[in-house]
């Protein structure tokens, strides 16, 4: 799904939502389970769940959510190793 967002000067923005498989991968690849995810995102596993089944489509806030948990995760890294 694309979202379209008009812009205070008119111009038009389009967001091409993430997909349940980008969001799996993401999960793999971060090593989180379906209950980790849901418990950092604030939502119920099953809503995780869903999502990444394709029965709910993924809100665009999950997506910049999920961006701010990696930038999170690299800035505590290099905190950790100064």
């Amino acid at each position: 799904m694309t979202d379209c967002f008009t812009l205070t000067d008119g111009s038009q923005w389009y967001h091409r939502a993430m997909t349940s498989k980008q969001l799996q991968a993401f999960r793999q690849q971060h090593n989180l389970t379906q209950q980790t995810l849901a418990g950092l995102l604030g939502v119920h596993r099953n809503t995780v769940n869903r999502w990444e089944m394709g029965i709910r489509e993924i809100p665009i806030m999950v997506e910049k959510l999920l961006e701010c948990l990696v930038m999170q995760k690299k800035i505590l890294r290099r905190a950790g190793s100064e």
